[in-house]
């Protein structure tokens, strides 16, 4: 089919809708509001906590709902790129289980019937059972043209809806273009741009179904097309192609698009109607209950010693007041304004545990959170264990969401802690860099080779260590209780490490050309990380050992397995360890003698093993990239433990996922 029109210029350059109350500026929804990754976790929950909508349409109005249904399934398994929460897309009649509260078919017909629509919308808002409804729609069918032609379009629909408006104004009624109509084209087309004049001239909302139908999901124009999707040279000419079973054929389904119905068309043209539908609920929610101060910086770490003159940024459409939710998190100037200000505020001293608090900053009915997370006193000197962001000799459960770049400790003292901080461009390399006891935040930018570490000293530093596919190996090299910055060129097989005690240096442990894996770890318990590689064609494992430099080799492993190696048996030395994604299998073979098997995971799955329990040996551990459920089984009472924390699209903050997925082993 050849295409016709010119393409649109993009999502950028469209004049996009504005948040505010519903006094503000027309909001108008097109095919321009179609791109889903354009809308976050926290816009889709606030529609869904927000907005109560009944929508009324016969069989072309159903493509929106039919559309809606087909989604959930298509962003759950991760169509369209989409990382966010399970059935964030969910709806149904009441809102039930967390969904938007969407009263489909709500009343009969459509808007095409005067003056039944009007009646009947009268009815279903005088209906107390009906109080909570602050969205009404409805949808044409095939008549939009006719009431044009007939000169009726302005009294059957527009100044109904006008007079409906101001009887009920806290109800958000959405104007709406009808579907196209090759064979009324001009009529059509004028009465869609009646519409639109008319929601331009007030503060109306206006979702142009129409507008959609004219353009394919790269922004392509068609001026003369069908209900169907169909593609003409003229109106009511010839059809020369369809634009969505073009697409459709071209892209895949389940990954680009998704089969669901849609009423008189292609499946595509309701996945669009779809993905303009939640841009509608996402900006409607931001019109009915205006947007949240917004409060900067959104989180932040503190050492144990505490920290005096701090400050938050403020912005805010009206008066707000800020509130701490502890009293070591104390405001001392700035608890109250209208608009921009400043809270300034202090973090006492720490002598217990790890903690959180924070400070709530309320207006428009709506609240902006900072969360400040503390440390606490270094319990001992010396290499945190692995995983122990709280010092407490247990390995935490932690997450990092790329997209938002943001970490979630459930730490083991019961602590939640959430910072705000990276990006999709970086990995995150927590270690112990300032030798307490306790880990560090760490980044390593992947495009640039820096490094970026807030250590549990309240101290921040940058360094510029890394450069092409170098990949991150923090750990302590020379032994003095502090994490050294290295790195591993798989290229040439090439360590560099930047010792804290000893100095820089560089080391070839592996084959240039030869695909090999980086298991840094103490595997001789000399208490100096040892260079190790893994061998996936062979299942080799190569380790130089630090205490002695003699080279120790084994064989323990497969192309099919991945390496896992910590310490199962709490000898203080590094075990050999190959784990099995496709059937779950664990291979230990312990340094102090013997080797034992385990079976946790499948293949969706991805080791985590740490000491969780805190009692000084390794735990075999897994987590579901799909549901974001932690799996450990404790070594020191052999019990299962489950634990949900995270969700799709987040990543644990262990190295191992991080270096499996980088060498893309199985």
């Amino acid at each position: 089919m050849s295409r016709i029109g010119r393409p649109f210029g993009g999502l950028a350059a469209a004049a996009f809708f504005l948040a505010g109350t519903c006094s503000g500026a027309p909001l108008v929804v097109d095919h321009r509001h179609t791109d889903l990754s354009a809308l976050t976790a926290a816009q889709i929950d606030r529609a869904k906590a927000t907005l109560h909508i009944a929508y009324a349409h016969t069989s072309h109005g159903s493509q929106l709902t039919d559309g809606m249904t087909g989604l959930v399934g298509f962003a759950n398994g991760g169509g369209g790129g989409l990382a966010l929460p399970a059935n964030a897309f969910a709806w149904n009649d009441g809102g039930t289980g967390g969904a938007l509260d969407l009263h489909d078919y709500a009343m009969d017909g459509d808007v095409g019937y005067y003056p039944d629509w009007v009646n009947h919308t009268r009815a279903y808002l005088g209906d107390p059972a009906h109080a909570d409804v602050n969205v009404v729609v409805w949808s044409w069918c095939g008549q939009m043209g006719d009431k044009y032609a007939a000169g009726t379009l302005n009294s059957e629909y527009l100044q109904p809806m006008a007079a409906l408006e101001q009887s009920y104004p806290r109800v958000t009624f959405v104007y709406m273009t009808g579907h196209v109509d090759i064979w009324d084209d001009a009529d059509n087309k004028a009465a869609c741009q009646a519409i639109r004049n008319w929601c331009a001239s007030g503060n109306r909302v206006l979702y142009d179904f129409n507008d959609i139908e004219h353009y394919d999901p790269d922004g392509v124009y068609y001026p003369y097309v069908n209900d169907d999707c169909g593609v003409y040279d003229s109106a009511g000419g010839t059809q020369i192609g369809n634009w969505a079973i073009a697409w459709q054929n071209s892209h895949v389904e389940g990954v680009d698009w998704y089969v669901c119905d849609s009423a008189h068309s292609e499946p595509l043209n309701a996945n669009r109607k779809a993905y303009a539908a939640w841009h509608l609920w996402c900006r409607l929610a931001e019109r009915i209950q205006p947007p949240a101060p917004t409060v900067t910086p959104a989180s932040r770490l503190y050492a144990a010693a505490g920290a005096a003159g701090q400050q938050l940024a403020v912005a805010a459409t009206g008066p707000w007041t800020a509130t701490p939710s502890a009293p070591w998190l104390a405001i001392s100037g700035g608890a109250a304004g209208t608009g921009a200000g400043t809270v300034t505020f202090a973090v006492a001293p720490n002598a217990g545990a790890a903690r959180t608090a924070t400070i709530a900053v309320a207006g428009n009915g709506a609240t902006g959170t900072f969360t400040a997370c503390q440390w606490p006193a270094s319990p001992f000197a010396g290499l945190a264990a692995d995983g122990d962001f709280d010092g407490d000799g247990a390995a935490d459960v932690a997450i990092y969401n790329p997209a938002t770049g943001t970490w979630l400790l459930a730490l083991t003292t019961g602590a939640h802690w959430r910072f705000a901080w990276g990006g999709a461009s970086f990995m995150p390399v927590p270690a112990d860099y300032n030798g307490d006891g306790l880990l560090d935040f760490a980044l390593y930018r992947r495009t640039t080779g820096t490094w970026y570490i807030q250590d549990s000293g309240g101290r921040s530093r940058t360094a510029q260590f890394g450069w092409g596919r170098t990949v991150p190996v923090p750990a302590d090299y020379d032994g003095d209780g502090k994490a050294d910055l290295a790195l591993f060129n798989p290229d040439s097989a090439r360590w560099v490490v930047q010792g804290t005690a000893a100095g820089g240096y560089s080391a070839q442990w592996g084959w240039a050309g030869i695909p090999v894996v980086p298991v840094p770890g103490d595997y001789d318990g000399d208490g100096a990380t040892d260079l190790a590689i893994y061998h996936p064609a062979s299942g080799q494992w190569f380790i130089l050992q630090s205490g002695s430099g003699l080279m120790l080799r084994k064989t323990w492993g497969s192309a099919a397995m991945v390496p896992v190696p910590a310490d199962y048996d709490g000898d203080g030395k590094t075990d050999i360890a190959a784990f099995r994604r496709a059937t779950g299998q664990w291979y230990l073979a312990l340094s102090g003698g013997g080797s034992r098997t385990a079976t946790l995971g499948w293949a969706s799955t991805v080791p985590v093993p740490a000491d969780y329990d805190g009692d000084g040996r390794a735990d075999v551990a897994i987590y579901n990239r799909d549901s974001g459920i932690w799996y450990v089984v404790e070594s020191a009472t052999g019990t299962l433990v489950r634990k949900t924390w995270g969700w799709r699209g987040t990543l644990p903050v262990h190295p191992l996922p991080w270096i499996h997925d980088r060498f893309g082993l199985p």
